[in-house]
């Protein structure tokens, strides 16, 4: 476990890498070993890059990087990045992920690999996609002909690499979705949104919905023809939901199931789980002088586009409102007061500003609060201006024993965004389990494994 001093130096050394990557794009570019750069001086490190940068400007003989990566087939690359745990001590995010640290024989760079769309359209950029999805070939999961894709979004403060990469040396930790992406074809698109690594100078998006229009039609080409999943952590849940929404009239039916560690993304402030961030696990080496100026406004971006989320339903189903009434009952059985409202979720509303209709007086009990499938089945009749809700698509809901802040009852109404079976599953973390504890993490890599494989019938 690294010292708040040793996390600080490798969370510098981060923050002198994305300069570098975002001054030199498409350049491979290596860290120092962390086994040394933990007992570094600032200065030294400070040092190490600067002559790094120099290094890059001056012409080099048929070696375009500073290292290579090499990958087995279908096996992925012998070294992944090193990822967001190796500035973590007892957790936090970190600003984008490390270099590759092969350590074999440089070689010249090779173009991150997009897979060729189905329909590409005449205004495809490759260049664009490769901002969206950096990691797809340190993951080792490119295929031209993937039995399926796994779309990935990042948590607020974090990168793509958490679930592209699994470390390198006494950090290295096994992903069992990369694994099983290897060995079963299923190409893994780990989303990268601004702000970071590469991204770091562009534009943060002002709400989920604005993402999702952005990454729409980047994306949209790769899902026509092959069945689809998605997987989400943290404030990025609430993400997939517009364009899965939009691509639920051509996507494969039934093909996706969406994994979570969040709240209901409408839940009303009023909860008020997320007034500070250090309720949220994050190392409290993240809010010290030279490190907060950093994450400060990245962690506010982020935190943002949860909070502006809007979700308009132009009629109410039974299932929406009995899972609205498990999670009162939930809350109440707890102690929290009842909220006045759902966030700016407008319920039975034809059109925005039009008054809201009553709620159905269901009950909850046609839906499973512990880890069984839920679902009335019901088609309901709910649609919203991005699409038909609930999908058709079964949801399995993570929520983390230790959090502070988001319990089961808080997860609970993800079970509103399918008519399909829905899962509860807890894991034996805190908040931010996929940094600060490799068991957590594997065990709910395992479960969205789990899944995905279930849900195609794989099992």
């Amino acid at each position: 476990m690294l010292s708040s001093e040793q996390a600080r130096r490798v969370n510098l050394a981060e923050v002198l890498l994305e300069a570098l990557e975002e001054d030199f794009p498409g350049a491979d570019l290596e860290p120092p070993p962390e086994a040394e750069l933990v007992e570094w001086s600032e200065e030294r490190i400070r040092g190490h890059f600067e002559a790094l940068r120099l290094s890059m400007r001056l012409p080099r003989a048929g070696v375009g990087s500073l290292t290579g990566e090499k990958c087995g087939a279908g096996a992925g690359p012998n070294k992944a990045h090193g990822g967001s745990e190796a500035a973590t001590a007892p957790g936090g995010p970190t600003a984008a992920p490390m270099g590759p640290g092969s350590g074999e024989e440089a070689q010249a760079p090779r173009p991150v690999r997009a897979p060729p769309p189905v329909a590409p359209g005449p205004d495809w950029d490759p260049a664009l996609f490769a901002r969206w999805f950096p990691g797809l070939r340190a993951s080792g999961t490119a295929t031209d002909q993937p039995r399926l894709r796994v779309i990935a979004f990042h948590s607020a403060g974090n990168a793509e690499d958490m679930f592209t990469s699994e470390g390198t040396g006494a950090r290295r930790s096994p992903s069992p979705l990369l694994d099983w992406c290897r060995r079963c074809g299923v190409e893994l698109l780990a989303v990268q949104m601004p702000g970071r690594a590469a991204r770091r100078g562009e534009r943060a998006f002002a709400s989920m919905q604005e993402a999702a229009e952005a990454l729409l039609p980047v994306l949209t080409p790769f899902l026509l023809g092959t069945p689809t999943s998605a997987a989400a952590f943290a404030a990025s849940t609430s993400t997939p939901s517009v364009p899965s929404s939009r691509l639920s009239a051509t996507a494969p039916s039934g093909a996706g199931a969406g994994c979570t560690a969040v709240p209901y993304c409408v839940l009303s402030h009023s909860y008020g789980c997320w007034e500070e961030m250090r309720g949220w696990d994050i190392n409290e080496v993240v809010f010290s002088d030279g490190m907060w100026q950093m994450y400060e406004p990245l962690l506010r971006a982020d935190a943002r586009m949860y909070d502006e989320y809007e979700l308009w339903l132009d009629v109410l189903d039974e299932q929406h409102a009995a899972n609205r009434q498990l999670l009162l009952d939930e809350l109440l059985s707890e102690g929290v007061e009842q909220p006045h409202c759902f966030g700016k979720a407008t319920f039975g509303a034809a059109a925005k500003g039009a008054p809201p209709a009553a709620a159905v007086p269901v009950t909850a009990s046609s839906v499973s609060g512990g880890g069984g499938t839920g679902g009335s089945g019901n088609d309901g009749g709910r649609t919203n201006d991005a699409g038909v809700m609930p999908f058709d698509f079964p949801i399995t809901a993570f929520w983390g024993a230790q959090d502070r802040r988001v319990r089961q009852p808080l997860v609970a109404p993800w079970a509103g965004y399918t008519r399909a079976p829905f899962r509860l599953a807890p894991i034996a973390g805190n908040h931010l389990w996929p940094l600060n504890c490799r068991a957590a993490k594997e065990a709910w890599l395992r479960g969205a494994v789990g899944a995905f494989e279930r849900a195609l019938g794989w099992g």
